[in-house]
């Protein structure tokens, strides 16, 4: 039997430095700490690198809670104003995968790369609007 996928779609932003940064994320995962992982690797941070332990966390909230801390910390940039939201969803395939589109401005491509790995992109995010 096949273990139940799980699905987030992920929008964050933050400032560094003199500039702007931002991303979508679309990341399935059969555990919390697949994804988590998946998560982290997008902002360069792992495990055995930062003081996250993810076995202690139980949401992507708490996460991405301390994936800001430990950017904030990071002493070659000036991390600040870590904005994220986040929405559970349901994958189409029944595969882990991890994709992102590096800068939400590009709205085709988000709206694009969320149809293809969710198969309720357009209803989930139609509520996050009311």
């Amino acid at each position: 039997m096949k273990k139940k996928l799980t699905g987030y779609f992920i929008t964050y932003t933050y400032q560094y430095n003199d500039g702007t940064a931002n991303s979508a994320i679309a990341v399935v995962g059969d555990s919390f700490k697949s994804i988590a992982m998946e998560i982290m690797a997008d902002f360069g941070l792992y495990e055995e690198e930062v003081d996250i332990e993810v076995e202690s966390l139980s949401s992507i909230e708490e996460l991405m809670v301390k994936i800001g801390d430990c950017c904030e910390e990071d002493t070659s940039a000036t991390f600040s104003d870590f904005e994220y939201k986040y929405v559970e969803m349901t994958p189409i395939k029944h595969v882990e995968s991890f994709d992102s589109v590096g800068n939400i401005l590009y709205i085709g491509e988000v709206i694009d790369m969320g149809r293809m790995i969710f198969s309720d992109f357009d209803s989930k995010i139609l509520k996050l609007k009311s």
